[in-house]
């Protein structure tokens, strides 16, 4: 009876053992490198141009057509930024600090192509930035058109994203 209750308080949500719980949380929380990301030769700079034509209609929850296919749309024409983008790896003490000096003069959204988000996130609470990373995707890597290791920062500029790529010495 006593082993029975033991083993029911030592499992979780919906009977999964506590421990298991929070190895698949830490799993979630690291982020692996994108192999495919060569580290930054030199400092760099270009514009975004993310004017798309519609492959198909778009239509509103009640069925209408708002833009019809083949229109010609910048989301930017839209909606603006509010905040910079800064990829970076995390665990990289040289990058968080270029993320801490960039959040300290405007808002800016750090995005993790590489290490531990928890760990990042309690290194930047220490300096009262209460951002918590988030995980970049390749798709976002491939729309803003990131090509080496950052940290790299995405802005608006306009009506186009100005992408800036710094050359850092690794420090990890």
């Amino acid at each position: 009876m006593v082993n029975k209750q033991s083993e029911r308080k030592s499992r979780g949500f919906h009977g999964i053992k506590q421990e298991d719980v929070r190895k698949m949380i830490e799993k979630k929380l690291i982020v692996t490198e994108y192999s495919d990301l060569s580290s930054c030769k030199e400092d760099t700079t270009r514009e975004i141009d993310l004017t798309i034509i519609l492959e198909h209609d778009i239509k509103d929850a009640s069925g209408n057509i708002i833009h019809s296919k083949g229109k010609v749309i910048n989301p930017l024409n839209y909606r603006n930024m509010r905040l910079d983008f800064l990829f970076l790896d995390v665990d990289n003490l040289e990058q968080v600090e270029i993320f801490l000096q960039k959040a300290q003069k405007r808002p800016t959204q750090p995005m993790a192509v590489a290490g531990n988000l928890s760990h990042f996130y309690e290194n930047v609470k220490r300096n009262n930035i209460s951002t918590p990373a988030g995980k970049s995707t390749q798709l976002m890597l491939d729309r803003f058109q990131i090509k080496c290791t950052p940290p790299t920062l995405v802005k608006q500029k306009g009506k186009v994203l100005e992408v800036i790529e710094y050359k850092i010495e690794d420090t990890k």
